[in-house]
C-alpha cells in the first residue's frame, strides 16, 4: 500500500471513528455507577455496560485490522476474533443508536452511519485475511 493510501486510510478512521471513540471514553466514566446498580439488583445499567463492552471490543478489532491492512506481515488478532469483535462493535453502535434515537432520526445519525460504512470498507480492504476459509 502506498504511503498516500495509508495516510488516507488513517484519516478515514479518525474522521469516522473519532466521535465514537470520544463517546466510548465518556461511557467509561459511568461504568462504576452501572456496576453499583447491578450490585443493588437494578438491571437498568446492563444495556449500557453491554454497549461499552461491545464498543471496546469493536475498537480492538478496528486497531488489529488496521494494523494488518497497513502491514500484512504483522501478527495481530486471529481472523475469527476480528470477525467476532467487529460484530460486537457493530451491534454496540446499533444499540447505542437505538437508545439515543428513540425520538426519531436527526442529523446526529451521521455519527452512527459513518463507522458502519468505515467498518465495511475496512472489512473489504482486509478481506483476504479476515474472510479466509481456514481462519
Amino acid at each position: 500500500m502506498r504511503p498516500l493510501h495509508k495516510a488516507l486510510l488513517l484519516l478515514e478512521i479518525v474522521i469516522c471513528f473519532g466521535p465514537m471513540l470520544i463517546l466510548l471514553g465518556a461511557g467509561l466514566i459511568v461504568i462504576p455507577v452501572s456496576i453499583m446498580s447491578l450490585a443493588e439488583g437494578e438491571f437498568g445499567g446492563l444495556p449500557l455496560l453491554a454497549i461499552i463492552l461491545g464498543g471496546g471490543l469493536g475498537m480492538t478489532s478496528l486497531i488489529a485490522l488496521t494494523l494488518k491492512i497497513l502491514d500484512p506481515n504483522l501478527s495481530t488478532l486471529s481472523p475469527r476474533k476480528i470477525q467476532l469483535f467487529m460484530s460486537c462493535g457493530v451491534l454496540s453502535i446499533l444499540g447505542f443508536a437505538f437508545v439515543v434515537g428513540r425520538g426519531g432520526i436527526s442529523w446526529q445519525a451521521i455519527f452512527f452511519v459513518l463507522p458502519l460504512f468505515a467498518s465495511a470498507h475496512l472489512l473489504y480492504l482486509g478481506r483476504s485475511y479476515v474472510l479466509r476459509k481456514n481462519g
